[in-house]
């Protein structure tokens, strides 16, 4: 996915506009299957970044964005079942937090969609022309990225206790996958991928492997059976079968300092310990919850956050050991609310079991991945 698609996508996704090729109707899309591709001497020419996009273009998109805030209650409400009252409040939640972003901010964005698709399409774009519009646009991405969580978290205040639970396992998967986009946008931005004519990574670089992403093929838990040899009660070897934990998170402090990682912890605490439907939606409340103030707490430590991994970054290129050490130190040190927020989920986790869960488990295995070991001394 080329990043005219990955600004679409989280632009008019969260908007639930129509596909912004709609926007240019009289310029396939390259990446359209079933269009014919336009010859090369048929492109049009690259857009000029320091030139205002035409206002009629940037009036079509505002209206498209207008229409999918409109569409999006009745979506809301086909898939939630919900009642005339909560269509209509969930309508004028979407309308008032579209309005709280800055009209500059709004049109930020609509004016890099336009300009990126309109990039891809000339295929004559620099890696310069994606970094900067990649820049440019991030500030207006984040904005509309906070609209669309705090739209979901007062639109999880109207649902009843049956709809929440749905609409919150629907919310993981949803932010999961923003969470990709806007990485992948930020590493465009800072030149770590580095893009070309068609929007596409080039020059020895490319996207992070899906493993890597949250929410894509990233760390999950789940539970599988083996065989195992045993001692039997006569003191002779017996074969059994074992429900073990499959885990592919990283190690305990690692997961405690990131809560792109709750989620699959969560699944895992589930799913050892047999919770029920009650226990279930109560744990899945308190992740959102503790998820919630970690996205909070970033937002208000973002400059100091931001300063510290840059630290970091410019250490590990210098390969500086002490200057690493000091600039991991230094971010653990800052990232500790974040540590405590896991550390309280994990005790009101535990709360929520009974004393037979406690007891007896019948899912071997941890969580976690083994802390890496330290190197041996000469």
């Amino acid at each position: 996915m080329c990043l005219h698609q990955l600004i679409a996508v989280l632009t008019f996704a969260i908007l639930a506009a129509p596909a912004p090729s709609a926007l240019f109707a009289q310029d396939p899309d390259p990446e359209q299957p079933g269009q014919q591709q336009p010859q090369e001497q048929q492109r049009p020419a690259k857009p000029d970044l320091d030139q205002p996009v035409p206002p009629e273009q940037m009036a079509v998109a505002r209206v498209m964005a207008q229409q999918g805030l409109k569409r999006l209650p009745d979506q809301l409400a086909r898939q939630y079942s919900l009642t005339d009252e909560q269509k209509a409040a969930a309508g004028t939640i979407l309308q008032n937090r579209w309005a709280a972003i800055p009209a500059a901010e709004q049109d930020s964005l609509i004016r890099a969609t336009i300009l990126a698709r309109q990039l891809a399409v000339s295929r004559q774009a620099t890696t310069e022309d994606w970094q900067r519009l990649a820049r440019e646009s991030m500030p207006a991405v984040e904005a509309t990225v906070k609209m669309f969580n705090d739209s979901a978290a007062d639109f999880e205040r109207v649902l009843d206790d049956e709809q929440r639970a749905k609409f919150a396992e629907n919310m993981v998967q949803f932010r999961q996958g923003m969470d990709l986009v806007t990485l992948r946008a930020k590493l465009v931005a800072d030149g770590t991928v580095k893009l070309g004519p068609d929007g596409e990574p080039t020059d020895g670089t490319s996207w992070p492997s899906e493993a890597e992403l949250p929410g894509r093929g990233g760390p999950d838990v789940s539970v599988v059976e083996e065989e195992v040899e045993e001692v039997g009660p006569d003191g002779t070897a017996i074969k059994v079968t074992i429900r073990r934990i499959r885990s592919t998170l990283p190690e305990e402090g690692r997961v405690a300092g990131d809560e792109k990682y709750w989620g699959a912890y969560v699944k895992g605490f589930i799913v050892k310990f047999g919770l029920d439907a009650d226990q279930t939606k109560a744990v899945r409340d308190r992740l959102n919850e503790a998820v919630a103030k970690a996205r909070e707490f970033r937002e208000r430590m973002k400059a100091p956050l931001e300063q510290a991994r840059a630290q970091t970054k410019d250490a590990e290129q210098a390969k500086d050991a002490r200057a690493i050490e000091l600039a991991h130190l230094n971010y653990d040190r800052l990232n500790e609310s974040v540590v405590r927020i896991f550390r309280d989920l994990q005790r009101q986790l535990e709360g929520l079991l009974t004393d037979a869960q406690r007891r007896d488990q019948q899912v071997r295995g941890t969580l976690f991945a083994e802390p890496p070991k330290p190197p041996e001394q000469p």
